[in-house]
């Protein structure tokens, strides 16, 4: 098990517990907890988001486009830096927004989702097709708005967000805006250790 601690500023459980945002199954596996974890830290404070989570992460690009991940995999993006920088400047301008609570049916449709997750090999853009999934057996109603964020090839739970969160390749930055979105209210979080997948 890897001590994600060690990578970042400070401690994000500590300032969890510190604005007592809301709590976590305690069923949940660390790199679920870590998403759920980041995504309210996220939320609740953008400038605690960009000094404890994103700048850890610009730190590891090189002055090409190339990434090297908190288990040492070099990786290359399509913008470098400058997605990195893309997201600073919208979080720096955010305001913060009401976090979220754990809802188990969200998790269960990511996990049941897996399976249709592709990735453009050339964009490296992550799609979802949700409409695979009859929402109905997990009692949500099909008519609400339902997102799913994806991210392959990160580990660790709070590096797979916050690289979710950088607009690389996907110039729409779509997910930078879902997840600040204030009229969102409950997340799942899914992982599969053979894909490297969450949800």
């Amino acid at each position: 098990m890897i001590d994600v601690q060690k990578f970042l500023p400070h401690s994000m459980y500590s300032k969890y517990e510190e604005l007592d945002l809301p709590k976590f199954p305690l069923k949940l596996g660390g790199n679920e907890r870590d998403v759920f974890i980041t995504l309210n830290l996220c939320r609740a404070s953008p400038v605690f988001f960009i000094n404890n989570f994103v700048e850890p992460i610009r730190r590891r690009y090189f002055k090409t486009s190339n990434y090297k991940d908190f288990t040492n995999v070099v990786k290359v993006t399509h913008e470098g830096l400058e997605a990195v920088d893309n997201l600073i400047d919208f979080m720096s301008s955010v305001d913060k927004a009401p976090v979220l609570t754990w809802d188990q049916d969200l998790a269960d449709i990511a996990q049941a989702n897996i399976p249709n997750v592709k990735i453009d090999t050339e964009t490296s853009i992550k799609h979802s097709n949700l409409s695979n999934i009859d929402f109905s057996e997990f009692g949500i109603n099909p008519n609400i708005k339902i997102y799913e964020l994806v991210e392959a090839g990160s580990t660790i739970g709070f590096e797979a967000f916050t690289r979710c969160m950088i607009a690389d390749g996907n110039f729409d930055q779509q997910n930078m805006n879902v997840v600040m979105d204030q009229g969102h209210a409950y997340v799942g979080v899914a992982y599969q250790e053979n894909n490297n997948e969450h949800g």
